[in-house]
């Protein structure tokens, strides 16, 4: 015995009855199953799952909304310069970053694009501020006290 000399089991693979091909199938031939006539009855008869008959379907009656969603829109966590200089551990460091405002209680949401710098309230001391955008009147602020923006 080899792989050469197998034989397959009689009745093992047994082919489906294909309705509508005539009585001699097994499947019947003259309605097969589908009731008399009707769209149901037909070649591609169903209709779709929110057809409603005719009636004006549900969808057609509410208001349209329009707009999109813009994906591709920057999210930013503005922050005034007065409230930088009233927390008083962030006033004591050298170099501003977003994260330590993040650490620090200043910026309350980790999901932002930056942050940006706005130039509101006094601001007096010499730091150096990384990875931020910023406003021209911050930026003005910062250079005045002899920080840099970058």
């Amino acid at each position: 015995m080899s792989l050469s000399n197998l034989v397959e089991a009689s009745g093992l693979n047994k082919s489906s009855k294909r309705a509508g091909r005539g009585y001699g199938s097994g499947k019947g031939g003259h309605t097969t199953g589908k009731g008399t006539k009707g769209q149901k009855a037909r070649t591609g008869g169903q209709t779709k799952q929110w057809f409603e008959g005719g009636q004006t379907p549900l969808v057609h009656k509410m208001p349209y909304r329009g707009g999109f969603i813009n994906h591709a829109k920057k999210t930013v966590v503005s922050l005034n310069l007065g409230e930088i200089s009233a927390n008083d551990r962030v006033n004591s460091l050298k170099t501003i970053t977003p994260e330590v405002l993040m650490t620090n209680g200043l910026v309350k949401t980790t999901k932002f694009d930056f942050v940006k710098i706005l130039g509101t309230g006094a601001f007096t001391k010499k730091v150096e501020f990384k990875d931020f955008q910023y406003s021209k009147k911050a930026i003005e602020k910062i250079k005045a006290s002899g920080g840099s923006a970058s």
